[in-house]
């Protein structure tokens, strides 16, 4: 098993090593052709600037055919091998490929799991798992505060809506005792009006009555005296 691997990567390094040297061959043929840099992704734009429109996102390696380059702004038009046309920024572009990305990384990698044993593996193995187990329960954990903390909200929400209802029905009273207040006011205002027009009428009829007693007594005597008059002329006769 270890011979195998041994020759994988004899092989894998001697293929890295040899790419970048057969694509610099290719690329003394055709000077104006360029590659994406050790990016993941970058953006090609219909304008020098990142105001424009992303027209495409190129992969790491992909070759690209120099229309112009503005050193001043920094910007290459190219030519992507589909014939699309747009503006990259300079300084993401490279003259050769890579197409071995941190060989030595991958072989470190590699000699550092050939040199574990089966119980270290184990033992890596059983730490891992109780690690995740561990982070299930702080997972768990904070799943059940958040819950928790989500009842908390939704009663805090049920009393401000509470608090907002007492206070529009505050609100509400204080309009129906204004109400009120002004009725009982008018009412007031009429019994007021009622009295005076009672005493009015009461004050008329004392004074008729007065009147009457006045004129009583002015007319009563004089009939009595008429009276007596025409008992003595019926006398002398």
């Amino acid at each position: 098993m270890k011979k195998v691997i041994n020759l994988c990567l004899t092989a894998f390094v001697l293929l890295c090593l040899n790419a970048p040297l057969a694509m610099a061959q290719e690329a003394e043929t055709d000077t104006q052709t360029r590659y994406v840099s050790n990016s993941l992704l970058i953006n090609m734009r219909a304008g020098e600037g990142t105001n424009y429109k992303i027209l495409a996102r190129l992969r790491s390696g992909t070759p690209l055919e120099i229309v112009s380059v503005n050193q001043k702004a920094g910007y290459t038009k190219v030519k992507t091998e589909s014939g699309k046309v747009g503006y990259v920024l300079s300084r993401q572009l490279m003259d050769e490929p890579r197409t071995c990305v941190n060989p030595p990384l991958t072989e470190a990698t590699l000699a550092q799991l050939e040199n574990l044993s089966n119980n270290q593996i184990r033992s890596r193995f059983v730490q891992l798992t109780t690690d995740y187990t561990k982070l299930q329960e702080r997972y768990q954990g904070a799943t059940d505060e958040k819950n928790k903390l989500t009842q908390e909200l939704a009663g805090i929400h049920q009393t401000a809506s509470n608090a907002i209802n007492i206070a529009k029905e505050r609100t509400e009273l204080r309009k129906q005792v204004t109400d009120l207040t002004r009725q009982l006011a008018d009412l007031q205002q009429v019994k007021r009006d009622f009295e005076n027009s009672h005493n009015q009428r009461w004050f008329i009829i004392g004074a008729g009555v007065l009147i009457l007693g006045i004129l009583f007594g002015f007319i009563l005597p004089r009939l009595s005296f008429g009276r007596r008059q025409g008992s003595g002329g019926w006398g002398d006769l």
